[in-house]
């Protein structure tokens, strides 16, 4: 089944959607932009469908003004989309609107829509490139501002201890030995800067969340999990699937502010399902996450993510 919708959705692309195309285009009188830009309501499904036209045209110059290159969110295109997406950059917002309105002849008229349609895109390409340098980012105890955020994880979690950079204190925060520093490695200072977020601006929840991973029967390691957990979100952010967020919106804001929010709730809602599932032991962790993460995205997909059941 699955390969049949596969070569399905191959057809579709390099046949009927351009028959379709040529053929509203005959009866309308308006490219496909143009009838996207002219809808009554401008939503999400708006910023998507613009979205779809310009990484789909037959025009190079239009093509490059998106990074989305279609349905192919793998993990293939997440590898590919860091070695060769970010040798370029974005065009500035005002020549891309420009180059789209001069070659698909856009009215003047429909420009701020445009403006603002596009800006979403452009902006999720730019969040894309900052979180991926966050993540590129390794962790280097001759960094000053390394050490200061990871001394502020440690005040705001064991105020009353003095700090002690190699300790086995920080197994009781849940890293893997005296040194949290190593723990970085596959997610950069980016991991760092999302638990010390998540410390600061939802302290009591942070807090309760550590205790519960200490409890030996069914707790796991905090940190740890954290860190996959902000694996999961770039995960999620690179493949696309977050736009389901960003687009649904349209007055929200792509920054790394956003991001942590994002992450906040992924972790809470990990929780919670750690709970439902009730495990033996910390070994089922895998399988749990396997489900999570399928849930996740299909809640993402059909606009059910629920950050506020945290």
């Amino acid at each position: 089944m699955a390969s049949i919708l596969s070569l399905f959705g191959l057809l579709y692309w390099k046949y009927l959607y351009y028959i379709n195309k040529y053929i509203l285009r005959a009866l309308t009188g308006k490219c496909a932009i143009e009838r996207i830009l002219r809808r009554t309501a401008i939503t999400s499904e708006s910023v998507f469908d613009l979205e779809k036209q310009l990484c789909h045209s037959k025009n190079a110059e239009l093509r490059l003004l998106t990074d989305n290159p279609g349905e192919d969110f793998s993990s293939h295109y997440v590898s590919q989309y860091q070695r060769d997406v970010f040798k370029r950059s974005l065009p500035d917002l005002e020549k891309a609107i420009k180059t789209i309105i001069s070659i698909k002849v856009i009215p003047p008229e429909l420009e701020n829509r445009l403006s603002d349609l596009y800006k979403k895109i452009r902006d999720y390409g730019l969040l894309c490139r900052d979180i991926t340098g966050l993540k590129s980012e390794n962790y280097h105890s001759e960094n000053s501002s390394h050490e200061e955020l990871l001394h502020r994880f440690w005040d705001l979690h064991m105020p009353s201890a003095d700090f002690s950079r190699i300790s086995k204190a920080w197994q009781d925060l849940g890293f893997q030995g005296k040194d949290p520093a190593t723990d970085f490695r596959g997610m950069g200072i980016l991991g760092l800067r999302n638990i010390v977020y998540m410390s600061e601006t939802r302290s009591e929840e942070a807090k309760n969340h550590v205790s519960f991973c200490l409890n030996p029967k069914n707790g796991y390691s905090y940190a740890i999990t954290a860190i996959d957990m902000t694996s999961m979100c770039y995960q999620l952010l690179m493949t696309g699937e977050l736009k389901n967020i960003f687009y649904s919106d349209l007055s929200r804001e792509m920054s790394l502010k956003e991001f942590h929010e994002i992450f906040c709730d992924v972790l809470c809602l990990f929780k919670k399902k750690w709970i439902a599932e009730d495990p033996e032991n910390v070994m089922q962790y895998g399988v749990i996450r396997a489900k999570f993460l399928e849930e996740t995205v299909n809640d993402l997909r059909s606009g059910n993510f629920n950050s506020s059941s945290c």
